[in-house]
C-alpha cells in the first residue's frame, strides 16, 4: 500500500467522464486580457458534484502536480468542490466508475510534474470536499506544495500519500482509519492523531529532509518507533529500546502503532492537551 493560497484568476469546476453517476458542470466564462495581452487568463466560474454513489466503498484518487490542497468533509454529494487554476490546460480531469459493487473516483491533472511551475503570479489551488458517509479509501499525489487535509469526518479505511516537496498539514482527530501510509519528501509534515478512538490504528510514515510533527492522544495506547538521522524529541513518552511508548500502551483496549522514519530531519511527538 502506498500512500497534499494563492490569489485568485479563475474558477474550474470539474466534469465527470465515464461516470455512472449523475454529475453536473454549469460553466460561465468570463474572459479577461492580461496587460500583457494573455487571453488564455480568464475567469471561469463553475459549481458542479458528482452524485453519492450506490457502491458499496469508493477508491478515491487525488493527483494534484502543484500547488494547494485544501480537503475536507461535509459534501452533500460524493465530492463537491471547486478549482483555482491560472491557466486553463492545468484544468483536473474528473472520472467516476463503478465496477463489482466498488466507484472509482479520479480526479487527476493531465500531462506531466514538469508541466507546472508556480512562479510569480501562478497558481493552482484545489478546494474539495468528499461525503462523510461514503466508505472509502484515499490516495493523495501531490509532488509539491502545501496541503491542508481535514479527514476526521470522513468514513475512511486506508489512506496513502504521496507528498514530495511542501508543508502538509493532516487531521486525523477520532478518524474512523485504521491504515496510513505516507512518504514525505522535503519540508514539514504534522499529522494530528489526537481525539477520541475506538479501533486499533497502524500508520508508517517516511520523511525526508524537514520536520515531522505527531499530535498523539492521551486515552488510548501509543507506541512509536522512530529512527532517522535528526534529533528525535519525545517529551512525556518513555523510551523501551527503539520504541517511544505512553503510559497506556499495552494496557489500554485500542492502541496507536506508528512506525516513522525522519530521514535527515527531525521527529517531533507531542502529547496533545
Amino acid at each position: 500500500m502506498k500512500t497534499l493560497l494563492y490569489p485568485l484568476f479563475f474558477l474550474l469546476a470539474f466534469t465527470a467522464q465515464g461516470c455512472s453517476s449523475d454529475s453536473r458542470s454549469d460553466w460561465n466564462d468570463d474572459s479577461e486580457e492580461t496587460g500583457g495581452g494573455d487571453t488564455s487568463v480568464a475567469l471561469l466560474t463553475s459549481n458542479a458534484h458528482v452524485a453519492r454513489p450506490k457502491a458499496d466503498m469508493v477508491r478515491t484518487r487525488l493527483k494534484l502536480r502543484a500547488g494547494v490542497l485544501n480537503l475536507s468533509g461535509g459534501a452533500k454529494d460524493l465530492v463537491n468542490g471547486e478549482f483555482v487554476v491560472r491557466r486553463k490546460e492545468w484544468e483536473p480531469e474528473v472520472n467516476y466508475r463503478e465496477e463489482g459493487g466498488i466507484g472509482y473516483l479520479d480526479i487527476t491533472q493531465p500531462g506531466s510534474d514538469n508541466n507546472i511551475k508556480l512562479g510569480k503570479g501562478e497558481k493552482n489551488v484545489w478546494n474539495l470536499q468528499l461525503n462523510d458517509r461514503t466508505p472509502m479509501n484515499l490516495d493523495i499525489e501531490l509532488p509539491a506544495g502545501t496541503a491542508d487535509l481535514e479527514l476526521g469526518s470522513l468514513n475512511l479505511n486506508e489512506i496513502e500519500m504521496d507528498a514530495g516537496a511542501g508543508d502538509f498539514e493532516i487531521d486525523l482527530r477520532g478518524s474512523s482509519a485504521r491504515e496510513l501510509e505516507i512518504n514525505a519528501g522535503v519540508g514539514e509534515v504534522t499529522i494530528d492523531l489526537s481525539g477520541d478512538w475506538d479501533h486499533d490504528f497502524n500508520a508508517d510514515i517516511n520523511g525526508g529532509i524537514g520536520q515531522v510533527t505527531l499530535i498523539l492522544p492521551r486515552n488510548v495506547g501509543v507506541r512509536v518507533h522512530a529512527s532517522g538521522l535528526g534529533s528525535i524529541d519525545a517529551d512525556g513518552f518513555e523510551k523501551d529500546g527503539g520504541n517511544y511508548v505512553n503510559d497506556l500502551y499495552g494496557h489500554a483496549k485500542h492502541n496507536l502503532r506508528i512506525d516513522i522514519s525522519g530521514g535527515l530531519g527531525s521527529i517531533e511527538l507531542r502529547l496533545a492537551d
